[in-house]
C-alpha cells in the first residue's frame, strides 16, 4: 500500500517508549509494557516494564519534545486521500486502507 503522506517523521527519543504521558494511572495487576515508560505522575499499581522508567527526567523531556515535533510534522502534511462524501465509519469502511495511514490533515471534525 502506498503511504499517504510525503514523509514519515522521526520520533527521535520517543520511539523507544511504550507509553509516554504526563499522567499514567490505568495499570492493573499483570500489566506489561514493552518499551520505555515515561510519566510525571505514576500509576497506583506499578507495571512490569521491559525497558526503562523515566519520571520527568531529561530523557522523558526530550522524548516529549521529539513527540511534539513529529506531530507538528504530520499536521503540516497535506492529505492525499479523498473520502467519500458524508460521514465515514473508519472502523468498517475499507476504502481508506489501514487506519494508521490516515494523517491528521485527512480528518475533519
Amino acid at each position: 500500500m502506498a503511504a499517504l503522506a510525503a514523509t514519515t517523521p522521526s520520533l527521535g527519543q520517543a520511539a523507544s517508549f511504550g507509553i509516554l504521558g504526563s499522567t499514567y494511572a490505568n495499570t492493573v495487576a499483570g500489566t506489561t509494557i514493552n518499551g520505555n515508560l515515561g510519566f510525571t505522575t505514576g500509576p497506583a499499581i506499578a507495571p512490569t516494564v521491559n525497558g526503562a522508567t523515566h519520571t520527568a527526567d531529561s530523557v522523558y523531556n526530550q522524548a516529549g519534545t521529539d513527540q511534539a515535533v513529529a506531530l507538528n510534522n504530520l499536521n503540516s502534511q497535506p492529505c492525499t486521500f479523498t473520502f467519500a462524501p458524508g460521514a465515514v465509519d473508519l472502523a468498517t469502511d475499507t476504502t481508506h486502507g489501514r487506519l494508521e495511514f490516515i494523517f491528521p490533515a485527512c480528518i475533519a471534525f
